[in-house]
């Protein structure tokens, strides 16, 4: 949960608040990897006021071990974030604007590097498959509300194709919701549900 730049990690078991921390900027989205060990956070950019060109900062994504809490590992991107989808071993799929254009990225941060863009529908949030073999991508496809299906690479999680699934009559934001135990692919106004 967040609230401004202070992150709360509440127990769910317990449900009451353990930690705090103090992330220093409003994160435009976060996620957990899928192991819970790793929090991610990503960062819109920000332009200089033009009076100091040293007030402008990248678009980012931090990593926290909930092992180490409080000390963060940022990695700067070339795009401003928009959602976040974390894989496996210790990679995040970030999908953002770059001039204008939407694409998709894989963030390594165990080489601290960004890898190769696959241009994208612009994007609202994004799910990743258990299997990491692919994701899924809410967003719009020449002005309509679809639902894209990207392939990843088994090796270094980088998306390499993309095609689109279904288009939707309604807009639709929050969240992608991947079951394995449903039968059909749903989308309404608050989530979408996969099937797998």
């Amino acid at each position: 949960m967040c609230s401004s730049d202070l992150l709360i990690r509440v127990g769910l078991d317990a449900g009451w608040t353990t930690n705090f921390f103090k992330l220093g900027m409003i994160p435009e989205s976060l996620a957990v990897s899928p192991d819970g060990r790793w929090l991610y956070a990503s960062f819109v950019g920000r332009v200089h006021n033009g009076n100091d060109p040293a007030d402008a900062l990248p678009g980012a994504v931090v990593e926290m071990d909930f092992r180490n809490p409080g000390v963060f590992t940022r990695v700067d991107l070339p795009l401003d974030p928009i959602a976040l989808a974390a894989t496996r071993n210790r990679r995040v799929l970030v999908p953002g604007v770059r001039a204008g254009q939407s694409e998709v990225r894989c963030v390594d941060f165990s080489t601290r590097t960004v890898g190769p863009a696959l241009a994208i529908p612009y994007p609202l949030t994004m799910a990743v498959h258990p299997s990491s073999s692919r994701a899924y991508l809410a967003g719009y496809v020449s002005g309509t509300p679809s639902l894209v299906r990207i392939d990843l690479d088994p090796e270094t999680m980088n998306p390499t194709s993309l095609r689109v699934l279904e288009y939707v009559d309604a807009n639709f934001s929050s969240r992608i919701v991947i079951h394995p135990d449903r039968k059909s692919t749903r989308l309404n106004s608050s989530h979408i549900t996969i099937s797998y």
